[in-house]
């Protein structure tokens, strides 16, 4: 015979902490107060008591606040603290009859502080006729109850979800990846020779033609871009890398004073036909700024900018007065040529990022200087993080990614995208000359009436 007095087994001097205890507990208010706090409480009682009794007190108190979201997680701390000789699982039963098997019993099925076959015993233990008529309903209807309960538990799941993608939304640029445009350039021969690199690999400038073409064919025929192609120019051998000349967000476009002199007269081009698309058009005419394209990265939220060796602090300020209705921070790129050599955008709220201690420094300190959470998608290879994202009509979203032939363990971990259209894209022969996928085009959202 079991005794459930909780006297019982008690010196006198224990008293007083378990009626503390349980009118702590019974004075908290679900109204006003949220679940983890009660959580916090309880993990403090059950720390200070143990056994049947210390059990019989807490769980009573939970039961008495008629609270379900209370008592499923409560019970869930509970049965992680669990005694081996099961003093814990008696002390839960003696608060269900306390507290009415009809009602608590599902919950603790719920909460996985017991078993099925575990409440038969403790209702034959303890001669509970009210938790045995609770036991020996139709099968169905047990069925029945644990599906509902189930299902609540999916629902409110489910709603903490949706408030959670509500909150990630929060602030998000309307139609962030979502593009009409893209500005293109050809490959001059002179790139093969005369591009500014890191490496000295040699370049075969048929592939990397090919390569290109295919590029700017996903673009225009897999989805559905209008592409604007302009001329390569043999003076300019870096010209193809389109990104590095100007920003474009929503109807502007700046256009960039890039690091490296040989390549300014690129934006020349670029600034025309980007008039040609009717953007307003800012110019970085300040000859203390630099700034290079590959350097910002844009979250739909807010700017990034890596202050590198093509882009400095003037070159931030100027940008962050042309796009006044975003954050802009500056990062330090302590290796690698741009921002976007080890990162990129993976979707609303997702950060692609390579894995070396340089690239995880920079995204800790994008993490630390923003107001908005992001979730991180770490790829082994840096130059892999280098993606294109964009959110399309009929298509949802789409990546453009590396090919499994360059970093296959890169891509196993993009695989894991199961909500987007995954398109791999040769980039063998660019990437000697320092060019990654974003690189190679300029995206642009234009609203019909324009």
């Amino acid at each position: 015979m079991v005794c459930l007095h909780p006297c019982s087994h008690l010196d006198c001097h224990w008293l007083p902490m378990m009626q503390l205890i349980y009118f702590s507990l019974r004075g908290l208010d679900p109204l006003h107060q949220s679940v983890s706090e009660f959580v916090d409480v309880i993990g403090e009682a059950v720390e200070r008591v143990g056994g049947f009794v210390g059990m019989w007190t807490v769980v009573s108190a939970l039961a008495g606040l008629n609270h379900h979201d209370v008592l499923v997680e409560g019970l869930a701390v509970l049965t992680a603290e669990l005694d081996t000789d099961g003093s814990g699982v008696v002390g839960t039963a003696a608060a269900t009859i306390h507290a009415g098997p009809a009602v608590f019993g599902p919950v603790l099925l719920q909460a996985g502080a017991t078993s099925i076959v575990e409440l038969h015993w403790l209702a034959g233990l303890l001669g509970s006729a009210a938790l045995l008529s609770f036991l020996q309903r139709d099968e169905n209807k047990k069925d029945g109850d644990q599906l509902c309960a189930q299902n609540q538990q999916f629902e409110r799941a489910k709603k903490e979800r949706e408030k959670e993608e509500s909150e990630n939304m929060a602030g998000l640029m309307a139609g962030f990846g979502h593009y009409t445009h893209a500005v293109v350039r050809g490959i001059p021969a002179s790139l093969a020779k005369e591009a500014l690199r890191t490496s000295q690999a040699e370049v075969d400038l048929t592939r990397a033609r090919t390569e290109h073409e295919a590029y700017v064919e996903v673009l225009r025929t897999r989805l559905g871009l209008e592409v604007v192609e302009l001329p390569a120019d043999e003076s300019l051998p870096d010209c193809v890398f389109v990104e590095d000349a100007a920003v474009v967000c929503g109807e502007t476009a700046l256009i960039t004073r890039p690091g490296a002199e040989s390549r300014r007269r690129e934006t020349e081009v670029m600034k025309e036909a980007l008039k040609d698309l009717n953007l307003n058009i800012v110019e970085m005419t300040d000859e203390n700024a630099t700034l290079d394209g590959g350097d910002v990265l844009f979250t739909g939220r807010e700017f990034f900018v890596g202050l590198s060796k093509r882009t400095n602090q003037r070159g931030a300020e100027i940008l962050a007065d042309a796009f006044k209705d975003y954050a802009v921070s500056t990062v330090p790129v302590l290796e690698g040529l741009h921002l976007k050599s080890f990162c990129s955008m993976g979707g609303p709220g997702l950060i692609i990022i390579g894995s070396s201690e340089p690239a995880q420094k920079a995204l800790k300190i994008m993490q630390q200087m923003s107001d908005h959470r992001y979730d991180k998608l770490t790829v082994p290879d840096d130059i892999a993080a280098n993606c294109v994202y964009m959110n399309l009509p009929n298509k949802g979203h789409v990546l453009l990614h590396c090919t499994a032939e360059e970093f296959p363990e890169s891509v196993k971990v993009f695989e894991k995208l199961k909500d987007h259209m995954l398109i791999p894209v040769s980039n063998m022969e660019k990437v000697k000359v320092d060019g990654a996928l974003t690189c190679c085009s300029v995206l642009i959202s234009k609203n019909p009436n324009i």
